[in-house]
């Protein structure tokens, strides 16, 4: 079998089987085995290797500036010299390494002279400190498919709260960690052999917590949108193990593998730090990729940026969200939002949005005001032809696809023969026909959407850009026309 074959055959046990009459465990296997295969096609597709090296060069420029602020904050504190302690389980996977890059970058961080610098100075260091917060911003935002990120003046306290206060809770955490194994309770439950095991066993669990607490505060919050605490938990504890578990692999391969030393001789400790934080950067994208399929399975089936697979699937799109909003205009149901088509659909918010953009440039639907954010026919459902809705989604709004000085004349008339002939075929077919033509069942279907839908997470969509005008529907409006409804 050709490794094409096998992969074929693979994807469609994968992906071609339904989850529905399957054992408990072996759904459990399939959808482990969707969520991988996401995480290997958004390594390998997206641009997560291409972020996670752009934040390895900025973590360089920003690590000391931005250890030295948090220094300062520390020593306001007292306890300072935990941040030494903090860095050592950090970097630990790197071995007997961790050592040397811990001594090296405090004393990076104990030779900047706050008083030297002065205001300019310090502010500059600051500046270059916030460059880290803004890049796993934007990073963490093109995960979730966000284009549009929070006004600066959201931002800035955002950014501040991480610099200052961050610090600060990690240390905290540290130091109530360490009071609490040194209490005298502990010291007693720890000299009885199975309870000593435990907590022992608990000890070693607590960096892994950590990481996972640390991450998923991350998740929940530096994104441009209404993470539930469910998916952020999900990709955090995913993004903890991930770094334990490398973690452990990469300190053994550090250890065992010393050629390096040999080849890079006094820039190995540098080569090995700069590899260690793009491992990093990498898991904590893919643990934000694991919490954003989590809270959106439906872009489990289309790579990210992805557009509809070909033409023929553009067309049914159109026609099936022109009939589910005339269907429920006709029979005075609440107008769809794109959240609900997507989840009645199971298709991406934004492949359904560039739809609904040309069907809106088109005048074949249009936004309601109230309630906000839902669609309806744009005109006449008797007036809408199948062949209009086909044409839309075949151009996407767009007539003139190839540029005119192509000079693709041999197949001019035959593009034009094709055109003819859709709209030929569909030119007495209707949208109020096409909605009449349901069988019970799908009636039933379009119908239950509320019930569907019911529960559903609040948050905002992964598209930003708002589409087309708004308008309003009057109450008890049924076959009158969009635009008798807005007026």
């Amino acid at each position: 079998m050709s490794p094409l074959a096998w992969k074929n055959a693979l994807a469609e046990q994968v992906w071609g089987t339904s989850l529905g009459g399957m054992s408990s465990g072996r759904r459990a296997w399939v959808r482990l085995a969707r969520m991988l295969h996401m995480l290997v096609r958004e390594f390998v597709q997206g641009e997560i290797p291409l972020r996670a090296g752009s934040m390895v060069f900025t973590s360089m420029l920003s690590l000391v500036p931005l250890l030295a602020v948090s220094f300062s904050v520390l020593k306001a504190f007292g306890v300072h010299n935990t941040l030494e302690a903090l860095l050592v389980r950090v970097l630990a996977p790197l071995g007997g390494e961790h050592e040397a890059i811990v001594s090296r970058i405090l004393g990076f961080v104990d030779n900047i002279d706050v008083a030297a610098l002065g205001g300019y100075g310090f502010a500059a260091l600051f500046v270059t400190a916030i460059m880290m917060v803004l890049k796993v911003e934007a990073s963490l935002n093109h995960v979730w498919r966000v284009t549009r990120p929070r006004p600066l003046r959201y931002r800035l306290p955002g950014y501040l709260s991480v610099l200052l206060v961050g610090p600060i809770l990690l240390v905290v955490s540290m130091l109530v960690i360490a009071s609490v194994k040194s209490s005298s309770t502990v010291q007693y439950l720890i000299a009885y052999a199975p309870v000593g095991q435990l907590l022992d066993l608990a000890s070693k669990a607590i960096p892994y917590l950590l990481v996972s607490i640390a991450l998923t505060v991350v998740y929940l919050f530096i994104p441009n949108r209404r993470v539930s605490l469910r998916a952020a938990l999900v990709g955090g504890a995913t993004a903890g193990l991930a770094w334990s578990i490398v973690g452990w692999g990469f300190a053994d391969f550090v250890t065992s593998a010393p050629t390096y030393t040999a080849v890079y001789k006094s820039f190995a400790i540098l080569f090995v730090f700069i590899i260690w934080l793009y491992v990093v950067w990498s898991i904590v994208l893919l643990g934000a990729a694991v919490a954003f399929y989590f809270q959106h399975p439906e872009y489990r089936f289309l790579p990210a940026e992805a557009h509809l697979p070909n033409n023929r699937a553009r067309e049914q799109l159109a026609l099936e969200v022109m009939a589910l909003t005339a269907h429920r205009f006709t029979n005075g149901l609440r107008p769809l939002s794109l959240k609900e088509l997507s989840r009645l659909l199971e298709i991406p918010e934004d492949v359904i949005a560039r739809t609904i953009g040309a069907l809106q440039a088109a005048g074949l639907i249009v936004e309601t005001r109230v309630p906000r954010d839902c669609y309806m026919p744009g005109r006449e459902t008797r007036g809408i032809g199948l062949h209009e809705i086909v044409q839309v989604a075949r151009t996407q709004g767009n007539l003139r696809a190839l540029p005119v000085e192509a000079g693709l004349l041999m197949s001019s008339s035959a593009m034009a023969g094709i055109d003819a002939a859709i709209e030929e075929r569909l030119r007495d077919s209707t949208l109020a026909e096409l909605v009449q033509s349901l069988d019970p069942a799908q009636t039933r279907w379009a119908s239950s959407v509320d019930e569907l839908t019911d529960g559903l997470d609040d948050g905002p969509s992964p598209v930003d850009d708002e589409i087309g005008d708004e308008m309003a529907v009057r109450p008890g409006v049924r076959e009158s026309g969009a635009s008798d409804a807005a007026a």
